[in-house]
C-alpha cells in the first residue's frame, strides 16, 4: 500500500490536490475549498488563498504540513494557516527568499532550506517540539525553536494568512495537512508518489500518444516542404530562427515507435520559449530535460541549449547566456556554459564516445542546488579520460526563456519534454 492510502486508511490525511482548473479534496473527506481571488496556472492554484471550514479533523496539536508546487518571491507569502487574532494555531509562511516561518501565536521560528527549484516542501511537528522542515522528500533540518499550538477552531486557509495580508505568488500543485508527524522515509515516499500524481494530472498540450512531446494532442502537420524562418510546428511554439534556417517535420522510427521529428534541412537553430511548458524562466532553469538527437555528419552540431537566459532566440556566436550539451565531429559529448562571449567547459568525454547516425536519447536533471546530471541512453555519460566531471555543480545562471536546438542539415531532433520536477 502507497503512503498516500495508508494515511487515508489512519483517518490522518487532509489532501486538497489542483488538477487542471480546479481543485479537489482527494483525502475524501468531502470538505470543499472555497477560493478567494485565485486562478490557475498550468496544474496549479496561484494568487489569492483558499479556505476549507473547520473540522475536528483539523484541531490537533501534532502536524505535518505539505507543500507541493513552486514558492517564489522574496518575503511575506502565506503557505498554510489555522488560526484567527489571537489564536494559538500556526501560520506557516514563506518569510525570505530562502527562508520559511512558522509562527503559534507567540514566537516565530525560522528555517533557511533550499526553496528554489524544489516542489517539495514540508513541516512536521508536535505542540511543544521544535519544527522539522523536509525539502524534496528530505530533512532540510530544525525549525529555530521550539513551538506551543492549541485546538483553534478557525478555518484552514492555504495560500495566505488568516487576516490576508501574505497572499502567495507561488503555484500550488497539491496541499495536505497530516495529523501526525511523519518519518524520514515517509516524506521521501510521499515526495515520490506527488511527483507521480503531478504527471498524472499534467495537461501540458503538446503531448501526443506516440511518446512525442513538442506538439499538440491534436495532432502534428508534417511538411513536404521545408519551413523557413516561424513556426515549424502549428500552435507548438517551435520556430525556426535566422533567415538561412529551413526544417521540416517527418515521421521516424524511434524505439520501434513511428514518431515525428524535426529534421534539419538548412544549418540553423530552433527555439521553444519555456513559457509553452508553464513555467517562469526561474523555474525553468531547474528540474529535467529529456530529448533525443540524431547526428548524421561530421560538423559541430547538433548542440541544444538547454537553459537559455536571454530574451530573445538567438544561440551561439557568444551571444548566449546559458548551457549547452554538444555532440562533436570527433563523436564527443560535451557541456559548456556560455556567459555572454564567455565559454567556460564543464565537461566533455573522451572521443568516439557515440556512433555519428545512430540516434540517442538524452536526459539532464538539475537540482534546486545547481547540480546537474547527465545521462544517454539511461547510462550516467562518462567523462573520464576527457576534461571536467558529470555531474557537476553550477549556479551562475538561474533562470531561462528558450530551449534552444542548433542542428546541421540532416540532423534530427525530437521528443523534447521539459519537468519542474
Amino acid at each position: 500500500m502507497n503512503i498516500i492510502d495508508t494515511l487515508k486508511n489512519e483517518s490522518a490525511l487532509k489532501f486538497w490536490s489542483h488538477p487542471k482548473r480546479h481543485s479537489q479534496d482527494i483525502s475524501g473527506n468531502g470538505e470543499v475549498l472555497t477560493h478567494s481571488g485565485t486562478r490557475f496556472n498550468g496544474n496549479g492554484l496561484q494568487f489569492g488563498s483558499a479556505s476549507v471550514a473547520d473540522s475536528a479533523g483539523l484541531q490537533g496539536t501534532e502536524w505535518t504540513l505539505v507543500l507541493f508546487g513552486r514558492l517564489r518571491g522574496s518575503t511575506d507569502q502565506g503557505i498554510m494557516s489555522k488560526r484567527d487574532a489571537g489564536g494559538t494555531q500556526y501560520d506557516w509562511f514563506l518569510s525570505g527568499a530562502a527562508e520559511l516561518s512558522i509562527y503559534d501565536g507567540t514566537n516565530t521560528r525560522t528555517i533557511t532550506p533550499t526553496v528554489e527549484g524544489e516542489n517539495y516542501h514540508a513541516i512536521s511537528w508536535a505542540s511543544g517540539e521544535t519544527p522539522v522542515g523536509w525539502t524534496g522528500g528530505a530533512s532540510a533540518g530544525n525549525y529555530s525553536g521550539t513551538i506551543t499550538v492549541t485546538a483553534d477552531d478557525a478555518p484552514l486557509i492555504i495560500g495566505n494568512l488568516y487576516d490576508g495580508s501574505r497572499t502567495n505568488l507561488g503555484t500550488f500543485y497539491h496541499v495536505m495537512a497530516i495529523n501526525r508527524k511523519l518519518t524520514a522515509d515517509e516524506h521521501a515516499l510521499l515526495n515520490t508518489e506527488l511527483i507521480a500524481l503531478a504527471h498524472r494530472f499534467d495537461s501540458r498540450p503538446w503531448e501526443i500518444p506516440g511518446g512525442t512531446k513538442f506538439v499538440q494532442r491534436k495532432g502534428i502537420i508534417e511538411s513536404v516542404a521545408t519551413v523557413g524562418v516561424g513556426e515549424i510546428i502549428e500552435n507548438s511554439g517551435f520556430r525556426n530562427t535566422g533567415t538561412a534556417t529551413t526544417s521540416k517535420v517527418v515521421h521516424t522510427a524511434v524505439k520501434g515507435v513511428l514518431c515525428p521529428v524535426i529534421e534539419c534541412v538548412a544549418d540553423g537553430v530552433l527555439s521553444i520559449p519555456t513559457s509553452r511548458f508553464h513555467q517562469t524562466p526561474t523555474e525553468a532553469a531547474y528540474g529535467t530535460w529529456e530529448f533525443s538527437l540524431l547526428k548524421t555528419g561530421a560538423g559541430a552540431a547538433p548542440l541544444v541549449a538547454f537553459i537559455n537566459g536571454l530574451s530573445n532566440r538567438v544561440i551561439g556566436g557568444g551571444v548566449n547566456n546559458g548551457y549547452i550539451l554538444a555532440m562533436s565531429g570527433s563523436e564527443t559529448i560535451a557541456c559548456s556554459r556560455i556567459d555572454t562571449g564567455s565559454v567556460t567547459n564543464k565537461f566533455t568525454t573522451v572521443t568516439s564516445f557515440f556512433n555519428v547516425g545512430q540516434r540517442y536519447h538524452f536526459k539532464i536533471t538539475r537540482s534546486g542546488s545547481g547540480v546537474f546530471t547527465f545521462y544517454m541512453d539511461g547510462v550516467l555519460i562518462d567523462a573520464t579520460g576527457g576534461s571536467g566531471t558529470n555531474p557537476f555543480t553550477d549556479a551562475t545562471i538561474t533562470t531561462s526563456n528558450y530551449i534552444a536546438p542548433d542542428l546541421d542539415a540532416g540532423d534530427q531532433f525530437g521528443g523534447l519534454t521539459k519537468d519542474i520536477v
